[in-house]
């Protein structure tokens, strides 16, 4: 089984916030700062078989590693307000009932989905970026993993741009 460096992934998106502040951009809010640290604290193995089992359906690995690490993260980037805590993910409903949503915002229809319809080899469940603003789009990867990875990369070049 592959393991993945959620540990190292965060602590280099929370580093690219941080600067970003730094060079000048508007003060982060106190509440943020504290969340941007390595995410929360882990979720129980208990919570996370607790999910599956609400669920139905275990869980791809970087997914369930990633709740293990952290359980929820966030600002992941200005439209994904956090990565949701093993309490708060569940199915979608509506366009996409069959995908697990894993990330979003109250104030943004932007979300991160997995599919557990598209599996590879490596028990990896396909994973959505879904846009709504401006005007639509959806974003695909192989893995949760690939997702963050990207995004993370993606968020760094923006603020280096903004900056």
């Amino acid at each position: 089984m592959t393991t993945y460096a959620w540990r190292d992934l965060l602590q280099r998106w929370r580093d690219a916030w941080l600067r970003h502040e730094q060079e000048g951009a508007e003060p982060l809010p106190e509440e943020v700062r504290r969340a941007l640290r390595l995410g929360t604290r882990p979720a129980d193995p208990a919570e996370v078989g607790a999910l599956e089992e609400r669920l139905g359906a275990e869980l791809p690995p970087s997914y369930r590693q990633f709740l293990l690490t952290s359980d929820g993260w966030g600002p992941a980037t200005y439209e994904i307000e956090r990565v949701l805590p093993v309490r708060e993910v569940g199915w979608t409903s509506g366009f996409l009932p069959h995908a697990l949503k894993v990330a979003g915002s109250p104030d943004s229809d932007d979300l991160y989905l997995l599919d557990p319809r598209v599996v590879g080899p490596d028990g990896e469940w396909e994973a959505w970026h879904v846009v709504h603003h401006p005007a639509g789009a959806a974003f695909r990867h192989r893995s949760f993993w690939d997702l963050m990875n990207g995004e993370s990369l993606s968020f760094a070049a923006q603020l280096t741009r903004w900056g």
